[in-house]
This record gives structure tokens, sequence and C-alpha cells, in this order.
């Protein structure tokens, strides 16, 4: 799931490129150009390293003989590890698995209720 340095640093290229169309408009993009590119660089390693701590524990919790992830496993790897329930889904399927959504919408309205009361 890692996003390859090819594709990487064809979005840094192309900031490059919107900086040099724009930056007749918005002169203030051309002194920040480097800062931007290393901001996308920098996120991008934080987004693979999130996404990797989250399929060790999508693999965790796959171990067993289960046709199904709860929608609590699927909740605790979405506001643990921020891994979106579109992607658990489609990563879920990959293996063979489903995922429990109505849980998972019920787990995600408890945190929001929670979260509210505080």
């Amino acid at each position: 799931m890692k996003l390859n340095n090819i594709k990487l640093e064809k979005i840094v290229e192309a900031i490059a490129k919107i900086e040099m169309m724009f930056s007749g408009y918005y002169p203030e993009l051309t002194p920040r150009l480097t800062v931007i590119q290393t901001v996308v660089r920098n996120a991008n390693k934080s987004f693979e390293q999130s996404l990797n701590r989250a399929l060790k524990e999508f693999e965790k919790i796959t171990t067993g003989n289960q046709l199904e992830i709860s929608g609590e496993q699927a909740f605790r790897l979405f506001d643990t590890y921020g891994l979106p329930l579109e992607l658990t889904k489609d990563i879920a399927q990959e293996c063979g698995l489903v995922v429990n959504e109505n849980d998972f919408y019920r787990y995600l309205e408890n945190h929001k209720e929670k979260s509210y009361k505080k």
C-alpha cells in the first residue's frame, strides 16, 4: 500500500509546475515552494507510517477463521489508526471478509455522543 517514490516525485514536480503557473497571481508561492514540497513529502511519510500501523493491526484482528470484521474492530481501526471505513472494507474484501458496517456506525454515533458531552 506504499505510495512509491516515483508517484511522490511526480506530485512534487506538479507542485513546482503549479507554482510556475500561479506565481504571477500568488507571488508568495515562490519563496515557499521548497517548504510546500517538504510538507508534502513529510505528510506522505507520516501517512505511510500510519497506514503501516493500521495494516499491522488489521492483520492481528484477522488472524483467525473469522468471516467478518466486527463493527468494534472496524471502529478501532478508524479511531485509533485513522483507517477509513471504505479502506477497511476494500482490504477486507481482498481477504474474503466483510465488515459489519451497521455496528461500525453504531460505535461511531456513540463516540460522537460522548464527544459532544465533554
